[in-house]
């Protein structure tokens, strides 16, 4: 009997403290209000230029042929872009790329190149600009800003007839990142 009073003295206890809490917290909102947030980005103070990435493998494939010159068009084989970030969008850059030493090396010797050009510009060559991306205009110059690879192309030759099937010919495209002009 001592354990059902003690039972109902304590529900009825919890019953009343809920009931007060309750109460206590029963008030309603009495008006509700909203900001609009509003953030603007703008140019840096400094101009940063960073070149982010370049394409990992250009792929040609040909026959062999007995004039020892060919002429080949490439694939991008990822897809992959020249990405540039641009702090600044009144900052003018290019893009420049160069095939080192102008030329493909195989096991059985080394190929002169006499053309690379991709995106309209000449990684080597008489008169080669090596600009194989730039800037676009206005407020689309800032922040990550990629160039699609197109019309890749390749010349060389193999004046001795040392080019074997199943050779790999390989090179090395580097690229630079060229701060055109400097916004003050």
């Amino acid at each position: 009997m001592k354990a059902t009073k003690l039972f109902g003295l304590g529900l009825a206890s919890l019953m009343v403290f809920g009931f007060t809490a309750s109460n206590v917290h029963a008030a309603g909102v009495v008006g509700t209000d909203a900001t609009t947030t509003n953030v603007t980005i703008k140019d840096a103070d400094t101009a940063n230029l960073i070149l982010k990435s370049t394409p990992s493998l250009f792929s040609f494939e040909t026959s062999l042929n007995d004039t020892g010159s060919y002429t080949l068009a490439g694939t991008n084989k990822d897809n992959e872009q020249i990405v540039v970030y641009n702090d600044k969008s009144d900052q003018s850059w290019t893009v420049s790329a160069a095939l080192t030493d102008n030329s493909l090396t195989a096991t059985s010797g080394t190929y002169t190149v006499s053309t690379l050009s991709f995106n309209g510009g000449d990684a080597i060559g008489t008169g080669a600009s090596n600009v194989v991306a730039t800037n676009p205009t206005g407020a689309t110059n800032s922040g990550t800003i990629g160039t699609d690879i197109e019309d890749l192309s390749i010349t060389f030759s193999d004046p001795n007839g040392t080019l074997k099937s199943g050779d790999t010919l390989t090179g090395t495209i580097n690229y630079t990142l060229n701060n055109v002009t400097d916004p003050a």
